[in-house]
C-alpha cells in the first residue's frame, strides 16, 4: 500500500474494507498501524449511509468479526446506522475496562448494568470510582465494594467524599485499617458521618500524635477535639 494515500483527510471506502478485511491476517500488534481507528471511523462515517443496507451489512460484519473493543467504541459513539447492543456486546465481552467505562458514560442506550459489571469484576479501584460518579444509574454499593476490596487508601477517601450513597463506613474502615496518618486525619476532617473515634484512635496510637493534635488545634477542627483528647476550653481562639 501507499502510505501516501492515508495522508488525505478522507480514505476511500474501498481501501477501508480492504484494510479490515486483511486485519485478521496480521499480527495483532500491527493492527491499526496504517490506518488509525478514527481515520477509519471518519471514512466510515463519510462514504456510508444507512440506506445502503449491503454496505452497512458489510461494514458491520468486518468491524464485529474483528472483535476489537476501542474501534467498536468508536463506531457506536459516532456511527448513527449501528446496533449499539452488538458493539457494546463486543466491548462486554472484551473485558476491556476503559471503553466498558466510556461506552457507557457516553453512549445513548448503553446497557449500563453490564458494562459496569465488567468495571466491578476487574476491582480496578480508579475505574469503579469514575463509574460511580459519571454513569447514571451505576450501582453505586458494588462500584464501592469493590474499591473496597483494593484496599487503595486514596481511591476509597475520594469515593467517600465525592459518590452520593457511598458506605463511608465501610470506606473509612480500609482508612483506618491501612494506618495511615494523613488520610486517617483528611477522612475524620472532611468527610461527615464517618467513624471519627476510629479514626482518631489511629492518629492517637502513632508516633505523630502530638502533631496531628497540634494540626487540629491550630486549624480549629472542634469536632475532632472530643476523640482526640483536647479540651476546646484550654485552645485559644484565633482572632
Amino acid at each position: 500500500m501507499n502510505d501516501d494515500l492515508f495522508n488525505d483527510e478522507i480514505i476511500g471506502i474501498e481501501i477501508i474494507i480492504n484494510y479490515l478485511s486483511n486485519l485478521k491476517d496480521m499480527k495483532e500488534e500491527d493492527h491499526f498501524e496504517e490506518i488509525g481507528r478514527e481515520k477509519i471511523v471518519e471514512s466510515i462515517d463519510h462514504f456510508v449511509s444507512d440506506g445502503d443496507k449491503d454496505l452497512c451489512s458489510l461494514v458491520d460484519s468486518l468491524v464485529l468479526d474483528l472483535a476489537d473493543p476501542e474501534l467498536c467504541y468508536e463506531m457506536a459513539a459516532n456511527i448513527g446506522w449501528v446496533d449499539v447492543k452488538k458493539y457494546g456486546q463486543v466491548v462486554i465481552d472484551s473485558k476491556d475496562i476503559e471503553n466498558n467505562y466510556f461506552f457507557a458514560v457516553n453512549i445513548g442506550d448503553a446497557d449500563v448494568l453490564r458494562h459496569g459489571q465488567v468495571i466491578i469484576d476487574s476491582l480496578d479501584p480508579e475505574y469503579n470510582y469514575l463509574f460511580a460518579l459519571y454513569v447514571e444509574n451505576a450501582k453505586v454499593s458494588e462500584h464501592g465494594k469493590a474499591v473496597m476490596r483494593s484496599k487503595d487508601v486514596w481511591y476509597n477517601y475520594v469515593f467517600a467524599h465525592d459518590v452520593f450513597g457511598a458506605d463511608i463506613k465501610g470506606h473509612g474502615k480500609v482508612i483506618i485499617d491501612s494506618k495511615d496518618l494523613y488520610y486517617n486525619y483528611t477522612f475524620a476532617e472532611e468527610i461527615d458521618g464517618c467513624d471519627m473515634k476510629g479514626h482518631c484512635d489511629v492518629l492517637l496510637n502513632s508516633d505523630k500524635k502530638d502533631f496531628y493534635m497540634n494540626k487540629a488545634k491550630e486549624e480549629a477542627q472542634y469536632h475532632l477535639y472530643p476523640y482526640l483528647g483536647i479540651e476546646k476550653g484550654k485552645v485559644k481562639e484565633k482572632k
